[in-house]
C-alpha cells in the first residue's frame, strides 16, 4: 500500500480564499506589509485589562489599547481561565467583567505583546507570548525558502500532473497565510531523482516535495516536512511518500540558528542528485581513467585514499572483473573499493572506505 501525506491536504481544505496566494511575489508583498506594520512592546501580564469598545471588546495595557483579532482574544480568553466561544456568548461589558475578575497571574509576568498597525482606530494585537519566546518573522522564512529551494514550485502548478485527480481548487497554489501563520507546499516534479520497480514488474519515478509551516504568533511551531513521492494529487494528497523527514522546531533559542538549520535542510533535498544527473556521472566515471595501471592506481589510492592493504585488493577486483573498455576506469576502481568494503568486518573501516569511494565518483564531474 502507498504512503500518502496528507498535510497539505488539510490547508487547502480548509484555508478560506483571503488566505490563499496565487505565487510567490503575491505572498511574500503581504508577509512584509505585516511585518512593516507590526512592532512588539514589553508587557507585565498584571497589567493586562479588557474593556468594552465599538460593540466588542479592547485590550487594555496601562494608558494603551489594542484591538483584538480572533488569536489574540483566544489568547486572552485563555489568561483568563475561561472558553472563548462561552465569553463571545456574553454583552460586552459582562464579557469583559468576566476576562478581568479570572484572569489568572504567570509566575513570571514579564512578556511580549506583537501588535500590527493596520490603519484603524486601535493597532491590532496579534500574539501575547513570553519573554523566552523567540519570534521567527514568516518574512524571513517565506524569503529563505524562496531562496534556497531553487527548482521547486507552488505544489498547485504540478497537481495531477503524474498521480490523482485534477486540481479541486484551481485558485490554490498551496502557499498559505494569515495574521497568525504561514504554510508552504512545494514540489519539483520536473526532476526524477529516482526509479523504484515495485511488485507488478512496473515501477515508478519519484520526485521531491517539500512543506514549511511557521507562525510567529506562538500558533505553531517551526515545521518541516520533506522527502520523495509519487506525486501530488489535485486534491494536494501527496502520494507514495518515501523517505519523509519531520521536523518541528519551538521557538526558544537563537532565531538565526533555528533559520540556519532549515536552511541546510532545503540544501541537502535541493541538492540531491536527480536520475539524469546520475547517469551523467555514471558515463563519466565509465569512461574516466583512473590510471595507467595497477602501480599507478594504486598510488593514487595509498595514502590519501584509503590505506595500501585496501588499495591493492581494490585494484585487483576492478581488473578482474572490469566493465567496458576502461578495466581502470573511475567506476570500476569505485566498484572494486565498494566490494572490498562489504567483506570489512567493522563498521568504522567500512565507512572509511565507503567514504572514499565516494569521493573519488564525486571527483569525477567537479
Amino acid at each position: 500500500m502507498k504512503n500518502v501525506v496528507n498535510v497539505a491536504h488539510k490547508q487547502l481544505v480548509s484555508r478560506p480564499p483571503d488566505e490563499c496566494y496565487p505565487d510567490f511575489p503575491a505572498l511574500l508583498a503581504y508577509l512584509r506589509k505585516r511585518e512593516n506594520e507590526s512592532g512588539e512592546l514589553a508587557v507585565w501580564k498584571d497589567r493586562f485589562g479588557v474593556r468594552p469598545y465599538d460593540h466588542g471588546l479592547a485590550l487594555l495595557h496601562g494608558d494603551q489599547d489594542f484591538a483584538f483579532n480572533d488569536w489574540s482574544f483566544k489568547q486572552m480568553c485563555a489568561l483568563s481561565g475561561a472558553e472563548a466561544e462561552f465569553i463571545n456568548r456574553l454583552d460586552p461589558q459582562t464579557a469583559s467583567d468576566a476576562l478581568n475578575q479570572t484572569r489568572e497571574w504567570y509566575k513570571d509576568d514579564e512578556g511580549r505583546l506583537l501588535f500590527q498597525n493596520t490603519g484603524g482606530s486601535l493597532p491590532v494585537a496579534r500574539a501575547i507570548y513570553s519573554k523566552g519566546y523567540a519570534r521567527v518573522p514568516d518574512l524571513s522564512v517565506a524569503e529563505l525558502v524562496q531562496r534556497e529551494a531553487t527548482g521547486f514550485v507552488p505544489a498547485g502548478e504540478v497537481a495531477g500532473r503524474h498521480v490523482g485527480m485534477p486540481p479541486v481548487r484551481p485558485e490554490a497554489s498551496g502557499l498559505y497565510a494569515s495574521s497568525r501563520d504561514m504554510f508552504l507546499f512545494l514540489a519539483d516534479e520536473d526532476n526524477a531523482v529516482e526509479w523504484r520497480p515495485d511488485n507488478g514488474g512496473q515501477g515508478a519515478a519519484f520526485y521531491r516535495f517539500l512543506i514549511v509551516g511557521n507562525s510567529e504568533t506562538t500558533a505553531r511551531k517551526l515545521c518541516y516536512i520533506m522527502g520523495l513521492m509519487e506525486g501530488v494529487c489535485g486534491n494536494h494528497l501527496i502520494w507514495g511518500a518515501e523517505e519523509t523527514v519531520v521536523v518541528e522546531r519551538r521557538h526558544i533559542g537563537d532565531p538565526g540558528r533555528i533559520m540556519e538549520a532549515l536552511r541546510l535542510a532545503i540544501e541537502a533535498l535541493r541538492d540531491r542528485r536527480t536520475i539524469h544527473e546520475d547517469l551523467r556521472v555514471l558515463e563519466a566515471a565509465r569512461t574516466t581513467d583512473f590510471a595507467p595501471d595497477q602501480d599507478k592506481a594504486i598510488e593514487v589510492l595509498f595514502p590519501r585514499y584509503v590505506t595500501k592493504a585496501i588499495a591493492a585488493r581494490a585494484v585487483e577486483s576492478a581488473i578482474m572483473d572490469f566493465h567496458a573498455s576502461l578495466p581502470l576506469s573511475v567506476w570500476n576502481v569505485v566498484r572494486g573499493l565498494t566490494r572490498v568494503s562489504q567483506s570489512i568486518p567493522y563498521e568504522d573501516q567500512r565507512l572509511e572506505v565507503d567514504k572514499a569511494a565516494g569521493r573519488i565518483l564525486g571527483a569525477v564531474t567537479s
